[in-house]
């Protein structure tokens, strides 16, 4: 630990450097007094050149506190500076005569002109280092008591000896009795700022008071044996000066602004007492000088004005703490009648907060309640107050909750969040959302509290909000999102267990026209009817799910030979009417199914349920179809075939070949039959024969006939125009378009 550490002084560059300086000087000139090494006049020199070094010290120190500080402090700070100057300049006016005249210093002297004008400029500086509104009556009743005890001090050690000496002149004893006023002035001034100070600078004023007391000491000193005519050149109470000077110096580098401490608290007391303990030294000195025979009227007055002055001061103090009394009962009425009205306000918030509200103990049985819990779980207050929380709790969330509990009570946790599964009193579930607060060490509440929101509709809304994202408005069976989530999941176990699935696709034939003529409210009991049909053919097991429209998906887990079975159940499961409101409906079903591969994936499982069953419904309907690689190839190729028909026509891909009619006679055309052909860009000249079907089944055969119809007319037109002539024989009849 430090040495700045050790004495709690702030580490600043300043006071480092001051301390630094003022430590080994005092040191150095104690020692070569002591010693007096050099001689007597090389000591004498020395003496007074630190008594003008320190003094100067002093100032310059005060002038950088002045300039760190400002307003009233900053004018303190110049005054103490000056007051440091001007007794530097009389040190230096003694060292005149001492040293460069070499003769003894007259008594007085041009130096008792500046050590005298130090006392006042000092005095208005402590007195400018109060703050405002800190000087009053009852601090200047202090002060005076202050004063008392140190005049009586004073007399008994200085003054009264250079009363009653009467050695020199009037100027003379004026002078010395100017000397030990003035010191008793400015230490009642510095105690008195030392009582108001606050903690924030409280370090600097002792150092500074130190120093005005020793400055005191060695004044009073140096006053009365220049009096006496004993006062030698070289003189080891010189001392006091420069270690006064350097402690007022050190005081003004103290950086403001520290910390209370421990002292800090402990001066508070002492300052109270302190004006006490003068009046009490002053009648101790009137005690023992009355002991010794030498009791005159200064100690007589001075005790008597002491008591005086202590008896108003006692009666400001009782009048003050009548008036604190008075004060701190209207502030004692005033906060109680605040307390009351947030009692009030906080007892009503609680009364009427749709929140419920439980103090448990450390056991988890309810000491309070709150009205709340009547509406959420239909019990009074009155009724669970006493008893365990977990009777509220379902039986599964009761150990739960105590185990929470518990781990409040003893671990580190303060607060915890959860969902607790209530019984209400007529046996319905409900859902609370609760936050638990340990504060069993609160001596307000002394339990854990627990403040619960009744979130059962949240909860419900929640879920049903979930369940609607995956399942079907209408029928509430999964819709196509949870239908391929579980065929992901099925496919994945076929794989890591060998087993087996099958999707099957189910479509309601003609529902369409259904809608169309009996309305969405007969298509969606249809709807309805088939979804409940359907998940009757299946196991609990399996899934059923609408996928849109009238389709229906069925996952069949782990089964691969009863999937024919099962199809054929959904299939007659349809043929029985649909029951609705305006008759009955036959709603036959095309049902496509589909084993999974080892290889295949979800979308392509899907897509050959979803082929299967278009294959149903190209046999005619209102039957089932297995999936077959070959026929799906044959489906791909026709749906290719359809999808480039769309676009044959507008790039002219038809064309029209004649077959002619000739006469074996005359070798004339008599006629010729059309024939369509395509130019595949890719299959090549197809003949119609391999597209008629799929033009026809795609809806494009009328606009292929009319197209062919023309073209035909637009060929075979020269031939009229010709008279029905050609050059390949002898005249023939016209010909033929067919």
């Amino acid at each position: 630990m430090s040495a700045f550490t050790a004495l709690r002084l702030p580490a600043s560059r300043s006071l480092r450097a001051g301390i630094a300086f003022t430590l080994p000087t005092t040191v150095f000139i104690a020692l070569w007094l002591q010693f007096q090494w050099g001689g007597n006049h090389l000591t004498t020199v020395m003496d007074d050149i630190t008594q003008i070094v320190a003094p100067f010290f002093a100032a310059g120190c005060c002038l950088v506190a002045a300039l760190r500080t400002r307003a009233r402090r900053r004018f303190a700070w110049l005054m103490l500076g000056a007051s440091a100057a001007v007794w530097g300049l009389g040190s230096g006016a003694w060292a005149y005569y001492e040293v460069l005249r070499g003769e003894a210093v007259p008594y007085p002297s041009l130096a008792d002109v500046g050590y005298l004008s130090a006392v006042p400029l000092a005095a208005v500086a402590l007195v400018a280092f109060f703050r405002r509104g800190e000087a009053s009556v009852r601090h200047l009743l202090d002060g005076l008591l202050v004063a008392g005890g140190l005049l009586a001090v004073s007399w008994t050690t200085v003054m009264g000896a250079l009363f009653a000496s009467h050695s020199g002149g009037a100027l003379e004893n004026a002078l010395g009795l100017a000397y030990p006023i003035g010191d008793v002035i400015l230490l009642t001034v510095a105690l008195s700022l030392l009582r108001a100070a606050r903690g924030e600078w409280r370090l600097a004023l002792v150092l500074l008071c130190s120093g005005i007391l020793l400055y005191s000491i060695a004044d009073s000193l140096f006053t009365y044996l220049t009096t006496i005519g004993v006062y030698s050149t070289v003189n080891g109470m010189d001392v006091m000066w420069v270690v006064a000077y350097y402690l007022i110096g050190i005081a003004a580098l103290v950086p403001s602004g520290q910390p209370d401490s421990p002292f800090d608290r402990r001066w508070s007391t002492v300052s109270v007492v302190l004006p006490y303990g003068f009046v009490a030294i002053a009648l101790l000195v009137a005690v023992a000088v009355n002991l010794h025979g030498g009791l005159t009227m200064f100690y007589v007055w001075n005790v008597r004005g002491l008591l005086g002055v202590l008896l108003i001061r006692q009666a400001i103090t009782l009048r003050e703490n009548r008036q604190l009394n008075r004060h701190l009962e209207e502030r004692v009425a005033e906060r109680t009648r605040e307390l009351a009205s947030r009692e009030r306000h906080f007892r009503a918030l609680i009364q009427r907060s749709t929140d419920s509200t439980t103090v448990l103990d450390s056991g988890g049985v309810i000491t309070y309640q709150s009205p709340a819990i009547k509406p959420f779980l239909g019990y009074r207050a009155s009724e669970v107050v006493g008893q365990p929380f977990a009777m509220l709790l379902q039986p599964e969330d009761a150990v739960r909750f105590q185990s929470v509990v518990s781990d409040l009570t003893t671990g580190q946790e303060r607060s915890a969040s959860l969902e607790l599964q209530l019984e209400h009193r007529d046996g319905t579930a409900r859902v609370g959302e609760a936050t638990l607060t340990n504060l069993l060490g609160d001596a307000d509440v002394g339990g854990v509290v627990v403040n619960m929101r009744d979130v059962t509709m949240r909860i419900r809304l929640r879920e049903e909000l979930a369940h609607n994202t995956v399942h079907d408005g209408l029928t509430g069976l999964p819709n196509r999102t949870l239908f391929n989530e579980r065929l992901a999941h099925a496919l994945r176990k076929n794989k890591r267990m060998k087993s087996a699935t099958t999707v099957m696709f189910v479509d309601i034939d003609h529902f369409k026209a259904v809608n169309d003529t009996k309305g969405h409210a007969v298509g969606d009991a249809v709807l309805v009817a088939a979804a409940t049909r359907i998940e009757s053919c299946v196991r609990v097991s399996d899934t059923v799910a609408r996928l849109g429209g009238d389709e229906f998906g069925i996952i069949l887990e782990g089964v691969s030979e009863r999937a024919r079975a099962v199809a054929r159940r959904v299939v007659e499961a349809m043929q029985a009417p649909v029951h609705t409101g305006q008759g009955d409906v036959i709603a036959s079903v095309s049902v496509g199914v589909a084993a999974a591969m080892p290889t295949d994936d979800v979308e392509t499982l899907v897509r050959h349920a979803d082929t299967a069953m278009y294959q149903a419904k190209a046999r005619g309907r209102n039957q089932l179809a297995l999936y077959d690689p070959a026929t799906h190839a044959h489906m791909l190729d026709e749906m290719q075939l359809q999808s480039d028909l769309r676009v044959a026509l507008p790039r002219e891909e038809l064309r029209v070949h004649f077959q002619p009619v000739v006469d074996l006679n005359s070798g004339a055309v008599v006629g010729g039959e059309a024939l369509l052909r395509w130019q595949h860009p890719t299959r090549g000249l197809i003949a119609a024969g391999e597209f008629i079907a799929a033009a026809e089944r795609s809806g494009a055969m009328r606009d292929i006939g009319r197209w062919v119809l023309g073209e035909s007319c637009r060929l075979a037109g020269p031939w009229f125009r010709d008279g029905g002539r050609r050059s390949t024989g002898s005249a023939s009849t016209s010909p033929r378009c067919s």
